[in-house]
């Protein structure tokens, strides 16, 4: 198998899990309180990523606001995506 392609089903199957795990975790929490959890998770994820990653430093500011703003993007999306499904059916 492609490598590409076992990483791309290990990304699905997280991403899977991380929609069910979110909608199962806003039957005990609001949105508000799962979001700021999360975002913790995440930072928790992303230092361990630094650490043990190559980073370049960016002076470009152009160049770094194009690569800061899918993560800005992303966390919007996070917060209408936790607004949604705390309201409806938006994830079964």
């Amino acid at each position: 198998m492609e490598e590409y392609i076992l990483l791309s089903l290990i990304t699905l199957f997280l991403w899977g899990l991380w929609g069910f795990g979110t909608k199962l975790s806003l039957r005990y929490v609001n949105q508000s309180t799962l979001y700021v959890y999360s975002t913790v998770g995440s930072l928790i994820v992303s230092i361990y990523y630094i650490m043990n990653s190559k980073v370049a430093f960016l002076d470009d500011p152009l160049k770094l606001f194009l690569i800061l703003l899918p993560g800005f993007l992303g966390a919007l999306g996070g917060i209408f995506f936790l607004d949604a499904i705390s309201k409806g059916k938006a994830s079964i």
